[in-house]
C-alpha cells in the first residue's frame, strides 16, 4: 500500500474516478470532482488488497468472456498496474479478477468497495485540514474569537464558556455521515438558515446553507 500513489477506477456506468496521493501523504480526487479524498477510506481499501485469494489459474487459451473479463465490469489501475474485474461464479458468488496473465477468484468485498460512486471517496471532514475557526455566525447567535476568548452575541449568561468551546470544537472536528449530490427536491427555497464559518488566514468565510430536513442536518 505504501508504494501506491495513483488510483484510477473505470466502470461502465459513471466517469473514471482518479485519486492521487499528495506530497504530504493525503489523498486528493482529481476527477470527476476536484475535492479532498477520504484518507481513512483509501487506507482501508489499500490494506484490503493484501487479502488472500481463493484460487487462480493462467489465462492461456481460456475464454475470457466466460468469466466476464472480455469486457470487464470494472477496471482498476494502481499506479501502472491494471486489474480487471469480471463476473461472479454461480456457486458462492466469488468474483473473477484478472491481473496480467492470471485470473484470480476473490471474495466480493473489493469489488463492492470499488463499485461506489465518486462522492463515496470524498473526505467526510466538513472543514479543511488544520482549519482554525475565528468566527462562527449561526442563525440565532454569533461566536467571535477575541484575544483568545470566545465572545457570544447576543450575550447569554446561562451559556458557559465550556459550552461555547464545546460547540466550536464540534464544528472544528465535524465529519459528515455521507456526501451526496444536490437533490432537486431539497432546493434553495427550503433553506432553514446559513452558517458562515470564518477561518484564520482566509478573507471570505465558508458558507453552509442549512436545508430543512426532519431526519438529518443537511449542509450545502
Amino acid at each position: 500500500p505504501a508504494d501506491i500513489h495513483d488510483i484510477q477506477i473505470s466502470r461502465h456506468a459513471g466517469a473514471t474516478i482518479h485519486l492521487h496521493r499528495q506530497a504530504d501523504g493525503s489523498w486528493q480526487m482529481i476527477t470527476p470532482h476536484a475535492l479532498r479524498a477520504d484518507d481513512y477510506l483509501i487506507k482501508a481499501f489499500l490494506d484490503s488488497l493484501a487479502s488472500p485469494t481463493i484460487s487462480h489459474f493462467k489465462t492461456g487459451s481460456a475464454d475470457l468472456a466466460r468469466y466476464g473479463l472480455a469486457d470487464p465490469q470494472l477496471r482498476l489501475h494502481l499506479n501502472d498496474t491494471e486489474i480487471d474485474f469480471g463476473s461472479t461464479e454461480p456457486l458462492q458468488g466469488h468474483r473473477y479478477v484478472k491481473l496480467g496473465d492470471t485470473v484470480y477468484l476473490t471474495t466480493g468485498t473489493l469489488f463492492y468497495r470499488l463499485s461506489h460512486d465518486a462522492l463515496w471517496w470524498v473526505s467526510k471532514q466538513v472543514l479543511p485540514p488544520a482549519a482554525q475557526i475565528t468566527a462562527l455566525p449561526l442563525p440565532a447567535a454569533t461566536l467571535t474569537l477575541k484575544d483568545g476568548k470566545w465572545q457570544l452575541a447576543p450575550a447569554d449568561p446561562a451559556i458557559s464558556a465550556d459550552a461555547i468551546q464545546k460547540l466550536v470544537d464540534t464544528w472544528q472536528d465535524a465529519r459528515a455521515m455521507d456526501v451526496l449530490a444536490p437533490q432537486a427536491d431539497k432546493s434553495a427555497d427550503k433553506s432553514a438558515g446559513e452558517v458562515a464559518i470564518q477561518l484564520a488566514r482566509q478573507a471570505e468565510p465558508l458558507r453552509f446553507k442549512i436545508l430543512d430536513d426532519s431526519d438529518f442536518l443537511l449542509l450545502v
